[in-house]
């Protein structure tokens, strides 16, 4: 299999760090990964054209790009100015991700606080965003992210009877609903572009149990079941290692290489 595995930039920077960007400057080359998923936040904008020269001064790999997840809140709340003000964030951020070299990006189709309460409409702005950020040469990837009314595969074999696209699979948040084996293996293998790798602990439905970060194999995911069917069917979708494990100065970089040898090793095996 032919599965690139790359390191979220959320996984080390956040509110410990003040979301420092320079971390990745500084530690980029200590991390044994195929490249990187920059996480984009309110906070990087005012200095995101010094953060695009450092990091292209520095040739770092930054294949994929996740868009600011304020996308899905305004996607889930009615009104035509929210649609708008969604369009208008993709516009910007898939400005920033081709100029930092990334054609593809994550985003949140649906958010706080309405989540998927308006099933028809959120398919109908998912199809918008995602020609908004073709005609930009960018292909948005909608992330299968936690619902509080139906599940995040219901709404996404949904939206595929409608228009193609490539979807995110967040494994986290699948297990959230019970179904990570299921959306991997009766999504259309055409229709997933990328995985997000971080492990779950709890029952499905169990909220208190989102705020517990664990590192793949920690947790209660079934990960040779996962690979297995991913081998099976022939997937050979980008992964993104998401679990973060953050510093209050510097990069926790044995940790996270660590995760990447486990995804590394899952995709090798049998």
């Amino acid at each position: 299999m032919n599965n690139p595995v790359y390191i979220s930039t959320g996984c080390f920077t956040g509110r410990i760090n003040g979301r420092d960007p320079h971390l990745l400057s500084r530690f980029y080359h200590k991390l044994d990964c195929d490249g990187f998923e920059l996480m984009m936040d309110e906070d990087l904008y005012p200095q995101i054209k010094n953060i695009i020269a450092e990091y292209r001064a520095l040739e770092i790999n930054i294949p994929v790009f996740h868009m600011n997840k304020q996308t899905g809140d305004l996607c889930s709340t009615p009104g035509k100015e929210n649609l708008e003000a969604a369009a208008e964030l993709v516009k910007r951020d898939s400005e920033i991700a081709l100029s930092l070299g990334a054609g593809r990006c994550v985003f949140h189709p649906w958010g706080i606080p309405d989540s998927d309460a308006h099933p028809a409409m959120l398919y109908e702005r998912m199809k918008v965003l995602i020609e908004t950020g073709r005609k930009y040469g960018i292909e948005l990837m909608p992330e299968n992210c936690v619902c509080v009314n139906h599940s995040p595969l219901f709404h996404l074999k949904n939206a595929l009877e409608s228009f193609d696209f490539r979807a995110t699979v967040d494994c986290r948040a699948a297990a959230f609903h019970g179904e990570v084996e299921k959306t991997v293996s009766t999504l259309p293998v055409e229709s997933i572009g990328h995985f997000h790798i971080i492990d779950y602990h709890g029952a499905p439905g169990d909220w208190t149990a989102r705020k517990d970060i664990r590192q793949p194999g920690e947790g209660d995911i079934d990960w040779n079941a996962f690979f297995d069917v991913l081998k099976a069917r022939g997937c050979n979708a980008s992964v993104t290692m998401e679990a973060s494990h953050m510093l209050s100065d510097g990069v926790a970089c044995e940790v996270l290489n660590r995760s990447v040898e486990f995804i590394r090793n899952k995709l090798r095996e049998r």
